[in-house]
């Protein structure tokens, strides 16, 4: 297999005119993969493995000092990463799904008018952290199979690492009974903080993994490894969520893969159509809007075990819908609500009347309406209109990657029907997945456009003798970025 070119596009002045190659940039591939690895492990595993300690324990150490120093590094370092690449960041940028960097700026302004602002500023915190080690990740060694080349690794650790970790310490590894939330127990959690997290990670790495089979991008030995493990560990985490959207998602690469050639451009729309149609479905199902409904998808559900109503959380969405009457428009502010189980937050009335915490809304939707009401809902609505219209685009120019992207926000917009993933820093990396998978892709129509203008990068690749990346600050780039701006402007003219 050939392996794809890392690098950025760098401006080289010549005495006559000025002239663009494409020299290697992968100095700091293994720092990038790290900071990768960090991130995803700090969301998802609990803190310093104190897997013994309660949920309000576990939230009080999210602000200890090893917690912050973890947080702050994870965005000093991408910035000194990118101090270079100050002219490429911004392009990019300007390239990202806008409905994107309106709803993170909708957040951020919502410490304004935030219940808890202090609260709402340790999540933006986080949430901007994740955002600049996904930029980095884009901006540094790049290429087109960058986004599953980062994150293959660090989910198949964790479900290699969920299985020893069961076998060596199934006291920790697996939950006992709640009677209280009517679990009666028996799931594995593996590293992470609970079932529902351990099948979130396991779903990704399915995804991962059965996209790396079906395109033959890595060996065989490695994908049986990472589809055996991951698929165990979804089974082992009992996450109906999960399970069934992952199965969806693995239908729609399936199909995708196999759908002919010459029909590819008019089959592929549909095949997304059919997909958001029994999405839509299926929330009507859960959400009990339609009647009698939920009869259509109950084959499905029973195959792993659970009803299609999901009834256990019919509690907790009516008494999130009663504290999203009080604030409707604007919300209460970005992570504001769900702080822990202590009587000065609004959220204690949940443990007081239900005798158990839990922690989200179990509907990603419904917790974005009440962080941040219904304009933070329109604003994620066009976000994801916004993904879908992108992910078409890049249909033509890299299929097998725009399927990926186009698998991670199905299972997305399912997933978060009974668990709640927008906006989210942990306690899984759903939320990581998505802003690398928006970034990713943006730098993908980016060097589209780039190309357009300055030619192709593998024939510059094989042309010029390998170098080391000009910095992206320096003369060169800044022509590149002159350049770029008048082409354009003379395609718009």
């Amino acid at each position: 297999m050939k392996r794809p070119f890392q690098g950025n596009r760098t401006a080289m002045p010549a005495t006559s005119a000025p002239a663009t190659i494409w020299m290697r940039d992968d100095r700091s591939l293994v720092l990038v993969a790290a900071l990768v690895w960090v991130a995803v492990l700090r969301v998802v595993v609990p803190g310093f493995f104190d897997y013994a300690a309660d949920d309000t324990t576990l939230i009080e150490n999210g602000g200890s000092v090893g917690n912050q120093i973890i947080w702050l590094s994870l965005v000093l370092i991408p910035v000194i990463l990118l101090r270079h690449r100050i002219k490429l960041a911004w392009m990019l940028l300007r390239t990202v799904n806008g409905w994107f960097l309106l709803l993170t700026l909708y957040a951020c302004a919502s410490v304004l008018w935030s219940i808890d602002s202090g609260a709402t500023l340790r999540k933006l915190s986080h949430l901007i952290g994740i955002y600049v080690v996904c930029i980095t990740v884009c901006l540094v060694g790049w290429n087109d199979r960058r986004f599953q080349a980062v994150l293959r690794p660090v989910v198949t650790a964790l479900m290699v690492g969920s299985i020893l970790f069961g076998i060596v310490r199934p006291d920790l590894a697996i939950s006992g009974p709640n009677l209280a939330a009517g679990d009666p127990g028996g799931y594995w959690r593996g590293l992470t903080v609970h079932k529902n997290a351990l099948g979130s990670v396991s779903s990704f790495a399915v995804i991962l993994w059965l996209h790396a089979f079906l395109y033959r991008d890595a060996k065989w030995w490695a994908v049986a490894v990472g589809l055996v493990s991951s698929m165990a560990c979804l089974y082992l985490s009992g996450s109906t969520t999960s399970q069934l959207a992952t199965l969806m998602v693995m239908m729609f690469l399936v199909l995708g893969k196999l759908t002919p050639t010459s029909l590819r451009s008019t089959v592929t729309p549909v095949l997304i159509a059919v997909f958001l149609m029994a999405i839509g479905i299926y929330v009507l199902a859960v959400m009990k809007l339609v009647p009698g409904l939920d009869a259509l998808i109950s084959s499905a559900t029973s195959a792993v075990g659970k009803d299609p109503t999901f009834a256990g959380r019919t509690p907790i969405w009516d008494l999130v819908k009663a504290n999203i009457a009080l604030h409707p428009l604007m919300g209460t502010g970005y992570g504001a609500f769900w702080v822990g189980p202590f009587d000065t937050s609004p959220s204690y009335e949940f443990f007081t009347r239900l005798y158990f915490y839990p922690g989200e809304a179990h509907n990603g939707y419904l917790d974005v309406i009440l962080d941040l009401g219904y304009v933070g809902l329109a604003l994620l609505c066009g976000f994801v209109v916004r993904y879908f219209v992108l992910s078409i685009r890049l249909l033509k120019i890299d299929r097998s990657q725009a399927l990926l992207y186009l698998s991670l926000m199905l299972y997305f917009l399912l997933v978060n029907l009974t668990e709640s993933s927008w906006l989210t820093t942990g306690p899984n990396p759903n939320w990581i997945m998505v802003g690398l998978a928006v970034f990713a892709m943006s730098r993908q129509l980016l060097d589209q456009r780039l190309q357009a203008v300055h030619g192709d990068p593998h024939a510059a690749a094989t042309a010029a003798p390998r170098a080391t990346a000009a910095p992206q600050d320096s003369p060169a780039a800044e022509d590149l970025a002159r350049r770029y701006r008048s082409s354009k402007r003379r395609r718009r003219r």
